[in-house]
This record gives structure tokens, sequence and C-alpha cells, in this order.
């Protein structure tokens, strides 16, 4: 609100909302990193569960800093995207 920037997060809550509501698609549209995140936190409770039931260590790809920064990267790329005031950039804006 300070800038008038968009930041990474702008849009998820109204996102989550849709979401959880049924509206998958008006909820990406509000903020499309969010793709991102769910297929982060399904892995995340894929590793948990696996652990948990087979009683054995796994391998965690995210734990990892080639992931971290890939991750890291994306986000200030979709960052500087979204406040790009052109088409298609226009679209990621929520």
């Amino acid at each position: 609100m300070l800038t008038g920037l968009y930041c990474p997060g702008c849009g998820s809550q109204r996102a989550i909302h849709d979401i959880l509501q049924g509206d998958f698609l008006r909820g990406i549209s509000y903020n499309y990193l969010l793709i991102m995140v769910m297929g982060i936190i399904l892995y995340q409770v894929y590793i948990f569960l696996f652990k948990y039931y087979m009683s054995r260590p796994v391998r965690n790809l995210l734990h990892n800093t080639f992931f971290t920064r890939g991750i890291l990267i994306v986000v200030l790329l979709f960052w500087i995207a979204r406040n790009i005031p052109y088409y298609p950039f226009e679209l990621l804006a929520p």
C-alpha cells in the first residue's frame, strides 16, 4: 500500500477463500503463485505421511539449496512480472 506495488502474496487471502468455497479457477486468478505453494504443501504432506506410515527415512528434495534458491528466484520474478503494467503481465495482478 505504501509503494503502490503488488507484493508476491497480494490476493492470497481472496484466492484461498475462493478455493475453499469451491471456485478454484477464480481463486487461482487472484494469485497464480498459489499453484506452486499448493504443490509444495502437497509434497510436504506426502513426505510426512510416507515417514509416518512407512517408518523409514525419506529424502526430502525441498531440503536442498538448489530448490530453495529456485523457489526464491520464482517468487522474485513473479513479484517483478506482476508489477509490469503491460499485457500479458497485467493478468498477474490481483
